[in-house]
């Protein structure tokens, strides 16, 4: 029975292009951020863990969990896209922030993106307040996440763009009230790229953000596959 449902899982993740999880997965010690943050911590994420949170734009793939593009990132971004390609094929996290998708995006792949006019009332929250392609993996093994509602959503630029000229790009999150994308995956190789539009790095409105977007970030941090790792490790018991 259990190895009935490892296949099935296994099936599940070639369709929708998921990123392979090891049946033990190990996080990383670091955390990095490319740019300031004002929310760090459990402010930030929840569920997975702690790390060494330092500053910097060139993650290391053996000790680096995730590298967070924080929306003050700016020029920091510029000539990095090699090494971030190189970060992500050896299989690391890539997780924007508010203003800064684009940028990394055509820093990474060599497109030329624009932002749009921005979105959403600012309220600092990471969580959509509406999920799209919820039979996406990521949202199968996240269920329990509630979506933000509209009025204290974060903001940031439209992912619309990047989700209709990339193949390889599926949306998976947007504002309820609008047809924005603000959250999409992009997998690369071993690795992932987490297109987030929200202003998750700003600390003004500690009294909104909610928990589910703590956990939707250390999910994101945690490459999304809490669930599956379950399952593998009970999978090879018998």
């Amino acid at each position: 029975m259990k190895r009935r449902v490892l296949f099935a899982l296994f099936t599940v993740m070639l369709i929708f292009n998921l990123p392979s999880v090891s049946m033990a997965q190990v996080l990383k010690p670091d955390l990095m951020y490319c740019g300031s943050t004002d929310r760090t911590g459990a402010d930030l994420y929840l569920g997975v863990g702690t790390f060494n949170e330092i500053s910097g734009c060139v993650p290391d793939a053996s000790t680096t969990q995730a590298l967070l593009v924080t929306r003050w990132a700016g020029n920091l971004i510029t000539g990095n896209g090699a090494a971030w390609l190189a970060y992500l094929n050896a299989g690391g996290i890539i997780i924007s922030g508010a203003f800064v998708t684009n940028e990394t995006y055509n820093e990474i792949y060599g497109t030329n993106y624009l932002d749009t006019f921005p979105f959403g009332p600012c309220k600092d929250n990471a969580m959509p307040s509406l999920k799209l392609n919820t039979d996406h993996p990521f949202w199968v093994a996240n269920s329990g996440l509630t979506e933000t509602p509209a009025a204290i959503a974060g903001c940031g630029s439209d992912n619309a763009a990047i989700v209709a000229g990339e193949a390889e790009v599926t949306a998976l999150g947007g504002l309820v009230d609008t047809a924005v994308i603000s959250f999409a995956i992009r997998p690369q190789g071993p690795g992932v790229f987490w297109l987030l539009e929200a202003d998750w790095q700003d600390l003004s409105n500690p009294d909104t953000f909610t928990d589910d977007s703590r956990y939707f970030m250390g999910a994101l941090i945690g490459n999304g596959a809490d669930l599956p790792d379950l399952i593998f490790e009970d999978s090879f018991e018998q």
